[in-house]
């Protein structure tokens, strides 16, 4: 089922070529939509443990390598026994042969993935979609340079983010796409979302882009990264309260 699906219809899609509203004000209100349905989504993290448990997979894969379960339970301290028992019922979780955490909710150690995230002090990885690193730099406290290609004209886009916000944007007109959570599943969370969250070299790109991918709609890299924020000081507050 869909996240947000329970209780009704929920909000209809959006339509980036609405023309009812101001576009600040329809921009606010689904920038406003999708973080909450984000942290909705997260639901299963906001038990203290659990976030801990999510933010040593992060650090983790961040250097480039699988998770194991021991691994996790130490730097979270907690049981192997509890880590098993909890990555192996959230979604957004994969696993290798031996028991490993490959990739967990838009980090992975794949590089079939088309995005780079280069983590400072930690190693190299790949996100799931442009707005991953968006809310894992946050999540880490670290710098995380992000080179991905706009899949309308094949630019090449770096992205520098801190835990603080956008440092850096190449080319400087770069845009990024976005989708409401609420209009996906997390159970199949790279198909009905992340294939649908891109960087693009300009606005008119993505417009182009957008125009044919419906329920999806054209935001800033910064308001990419507002959004993450949202999410992450919701989903992860123990642990950033945590954090040295």
């Amino acid at each position: 089922m869909p996240v947000g699906a329970a209780g009704g219809a929920g909000p209809a899609p959006y339509d980036p070529w609405m023309t009812d509203l101001p576009s600040s004000t329809t921009l606010a209100s689904m920038i406003d939509r999708t973080s909450d349905a984000f942290v909705a989504g997260c639901g299963f993290l906001h038990e203290p443990r659990h976030q801990r448990v999510g933010a040593a997979m992060y650090r983790i894969l961040a250097g480039g390598q699988p998770a194991s379960i021991a691994d996790i339970a130490s730097r979270a301290e907690v049981t192997t026994a509890e880590v098993e028992e909890w990555v192996g019922s959230w979604p957004a979780v994969f696993r290798d042969d031996d028991g490993a955490v490959t990739g967990f909710f838009g980090l992975s150690v794949d590089d079939g993935f088309n995005h780079r995230a280069d983590v400072d002090g930690m190693g190299t990885a790949w996100t799931w979609c442009t707005y991953d690193p968006l809310f894992i730099a946050r999540v880490l406290g670290a710098t995380v340079r992000v080179s991905s290609h706009c899949p309308v004209t094949g630019t090449e886009v770096r992205v520098t983010v801190t835990s603080d916000g956008v440092e850096a944007v190449e080319p400087a007109a770069a845009v990024m796409s976005m989708m409401p959570p609420d209009l996906a599943s997390f159970d199949d969370i790279i198909t009905t979302l992340c294939h649908f969250i891109w960087f693009f070299a300009d606005d008119e790109a993505a417009r182009r882009w957008t125009a044919e991918n419906p329920d999806t709609f054209v935001v800033s890299i910064q308001d990419g990264f507002e959004i993450g924020r949202r999410m992450t000081d919701a989903v992860f507050d123990v642990v950033l309260a945590e954090r040295p």
